[in-house]
């Protein structure tokens, strides 16, 4: 029956609409970039910066999907969206966070996992200063020179797609302020300089490394009632409405106990196979959501 079962929820649904949905969250998160650029209110921009920030985990998730090789039904398009657009946008290397994502799902709980930062203490003022070192850009620099210090090859060929990526990124800038504002050239470069520079590279970099750090703590670090321990971690489903499914959860990332339990499940089927498999394993039923999972890692 629950082979049965796992067959239906593993189905990967028709490539253009995953597509279609792919592009269109994307877009929601880029947005503020591009309205920054026509844009001089600070107010505005400081909305415009938390919007990209607070939303931007979306893409770290995405990459993990595509890392699995569960967005497309092609193997291939995954790894193209993967390498060409996902891992760029992040300035990362897509096979090396593939290899070292294995490993976290292969060794979770021990010595050898490769994510450590759900081991983070965030308890009393703990919290705030991971948070002062986000905004500092430490745990940015940590996460970018990691898989640099892991390759043992000289293959520059992620540099170069990075370089290519965000070259082009900073052209569509310039262009979409040339065609929707009145300034000189002078002027549009400097507004698309400051857009790429503080709301995009900054915004990912700052707060959302910050969030990424939060979500991975709330699905993993240990509480006393955790009933799913593995280790030194734990696993959990969490409940999400619209806005923390948004900012955290997105892509299957809060049914998260049952994609390590079933890894081969797209995102879009996730929520329907944890409901049904949840009856016979109650490991993996539904926790509190996500900031009421962290407030009481605070608190304990």
């Amino acid at each position: 029956m629950n082979k049965t079962h796992l067959n239906t929820y593993n189905t990967k649904r028709n490539d253009y609409l995953s597509l279609f949905v792919i592009v269109l969250h994307i877009s929601f998160i880029f947005a503020p970039i591009y309205l920054s650029t026509l844009l001089e209110d600070p107010w505005i921009l400081v909305i415009l910066f938390f919007w990209f920030s607070l939303f931007s985990n979306g893409i770290i998730n995405l990459m993990h999907e595509s890392a699995h090789r569960l967005i497309f039904k092609e193997r291939t398009f995954c790894d193209f969206f993967g390498r060409w657009v996902l891992g760029p946008l992040l300035f990362t290397d897509f096979d090396s966070y593939r290899d070292r994502h294995w490993v976290h799902h292969n060794k979770f709980g021990t010595d050898q996992d490769t994510k450590e930062t759900y081991l983070k203490d965030i308890k009393g003022k703990k919290l705030f200063l991971i948070f002062f070192e986000c905004i500092f850009l430490k745990h940015a620099l940590i996460k970018f020179l990691k898989p640099i210090e892991h390759r043992s090859d000289k293959n520059f060929k992620p540099f170069k797609r990075v370089v290519i990526v965000q070259l082009f990124l900073f052209n569509t800038l310039v262009l979409f302020n040339f065609f929707f504002s009145d300034s000189d050239l002078r002027m549009i470069f400097t507004k698309s300089l400051f857009s790429y520079s503080m709301i995009y590279i900054y915004g990912l970099a700052s707060l959302g490394v910050f969030i990424s750090i939060l979500r991975a703590i709330a699905e993993h670090q240990v509480l006393e009632s955790s009933s799913y321990i593995v280790g030194r971690a734990t696993l959990r489903n969490l409940q999400c409405n619209f806005l923390t499914r948004m900012i955290f959860g997105s892509y299957g990332f809060s049914e998260h106990a049952t994609h390590h339990k079933y890894p081969s499940i797209p995102y879009y089927n996730l929520v329907l196979a944890t409901n049904f498999f949840r009856r016979e394993n109650k490991l993996l039923k539904y926790s509190s959501g996500y900031i009421q999972t962290l407030i009481q890692l605070c608190r304990t």
